[in-house]
């Protein structure tokens, strides 16, 4: 569960948006918006910031999230966010990741996570923002200023 991962607390979409630079904090209200308001999607601002307890975990997990622009708030705001499927599934549990694509998750996660990160990625267009999901080896939840 991505939710155990060390050094990773949930925190409410206010105070995450609050550690955004001010470019990147206007552009995820307008994806955030888009996503919920166009897309009918169910979107978690999962992370911005992280610490270097987090970025050294990740790193070392060996699934290729690197530091990119999460880097640790140096009081100017960090520039990139991971925006989650908040849905739930047919047991409850937030969809999150999903294994979009289909790398393994069920049918019916992989489904619901493609179409969240598709919507993510016009949303994401809309705002002005590059997209994770476009990248060569894709991090479909990453968003930053592009």
């Amino acid at each position: 569960d991505k939710a155990a991962d060390v050094g990773f607390t949930q925190l409410p979409e206010d105070e995450l948006l609050e550690q955004a630079t001010p470019e990147l904090r206007e552009r995820l209200v307008m994806a955030l918006h888009y996503l919920r308001w166009v897309e009918g999607e169910s979107p978690l601002l999962r992370e911005v910031c992280r610490s270097p307890e987090r970025a050294a975990y990740l790193a070392i997990r060996g699934d290729g999230i690197l530091w990119s622009e999460h880097r640790p708030d140096t009081g100017e705001g960090c520039e990139a966010a991971d925006i989650v499927c908040g849905e739930l599934d047919d047991n409850g549990d937030l969809v999150l990741w999903g294994a979009p694509m289909n790398k393994g998750a069920d049918a019916e996660r992989a489904a619901t996570a493609t179409r969240f990160f598709e919507a993510l990625g016009r949303a994401a267009a809309y705002a002005g923002l590059e997209w994770g999901g476009n990248w060569s080896d894709p991090d479909y939840a990453h968003v930053e200023v592009a």
